[in-house]
């Protein structure tokens, strides 16, 4: 809080070490707008992809990482037995596969995404209304104005 506001509200002036705080909050956020506006952006071998790309013999998802629930990761061999899943055991996380198909290793769609009582309900109205919005709203340019 700021100085006139500290006053106000009638709170003591804040330590030395509660200072350097102030001084390392400075520093992330200059390199925060560093990063930000400044720095060129990842090329695409270094880019953190947490999600595969779609199949294409399913059209469906999988997560490439887990921390402790392992939500759409393939059962494989590495996935289960590698590093990242003896970690997680170790902590008392599940591993991909300990459960059987409880964390859905076969992948996802999006509309299959949320509660399992809601997989796949109201999918024709959801393309019903896809399909107006498409007509009424065409994608264009929002500064081609007039055309």
């Amino acid at each position: 809080m700021g100085d006139h506001l500290r006053k106000a509200m009638i709170y003591p002036t804040p330590s030395n070490g509660l200072k350097k705080f102030y001084l390392a909050s400075a520093i992330f956020e200059s390199r925060r707008l560093f990063l930000r506006y400044l720095s060129l952006p990842r090329p695409r071998f270094m880019r953190v992809r947490d999600v595969s790309d779609q199949d294409p013999k399913t059209g469906r998802y999988h997560s490439k990482s887990y921390l402790v629930h392992p939500y759409y990761n393939k059962t494989g061999l590495l996935n289960r037995w590698g590093p990242e899943g003896w970690f997680v055991w170790a902590f008392g996380g599940d591993a991909p596969g300990s459960k059987g198909d409880r964390y859905i290793p076969k992948g996802y769609l999006f509309e299959e995404v949320g509660p399992i009582i809601m997989n796949n309900k109201w999918l024709e109205e959801t393309r019903a209304w896809e399909e107006k919005l498409r007509v009424e709203r065409p994608v264009r340019c929002p500064l081609a104005f007039g055309r």
